[in-house]
């Protein structure tokens, strides 16, 4: 019925994760040049920093909705999609919400006073989800307008 794909590719974000490596490298190589001592901590740290940026790079976020109910996986966290029944859910909303303020930013996030996970990528809007047993999940979306379509087929 559905399916969504998301990846953090916000150009600030690759920006600043390319400016932050080429002024490393530009340290790095500087240090190389003037045969400093520090070459192979400043190489550590280089390395350490490539794999930061692509753990980020890596990370996505894919929705499935079926008649059956929703799979979610937040690749790397996630190595399996989530499966959630329909009948284990009590509630779904297309809702808009703040990031910074519910739940701390983007990402795999645990939401502060009782707001529940958050698996988003960039954006406000999302798939609020409310459990039977009271859990509550919230999953970023960046085409809310056939989301809502889809819930509205569903509520039908």
């Amino acid at each position: 019925m559905f399916s969504e794909k998301q990846q953090f590719r916000q150009i600030w974000l690759l920006l600043l994760l390319g400016g932050i490596f080429l002024l490393s490298f530009y340290q790095w190589l500087s240090i190389v040049i003037s045969d400093h001592i520090w070459v192979n901590e400043r190489l550590v740290s280089l390395l350490v920093l490539l794999l930061v940026s692509g753990f980020i790079l890596s990370v996505r976020l894919t929705m499935v909705i079926s008649q059956e109910g929703l799979s979610v996986q937040f690749f790397p966290i996630h190595f399996k999609p989530k499966f959630y029944a329909w009948d284990s859910i009590q509630k779904v909303e297309l809702r808009t919400y703040s990031p910074l303020l519910e739940y701390g930013g983007w990402g795999y996030r645990i939401g502060l006073f009782g707001a529940g996970k958050a698996l988003n990528i960039s954006g406000n809007k999302g798939l609020q989800l409310y459990f039977k047993n009271g859990q509550k999940l919230l999953i970023g979306t960046q085409t809310p307008e056939k989301l809502s379509e889809i819930i509205a087929q569903m509520n039908k």
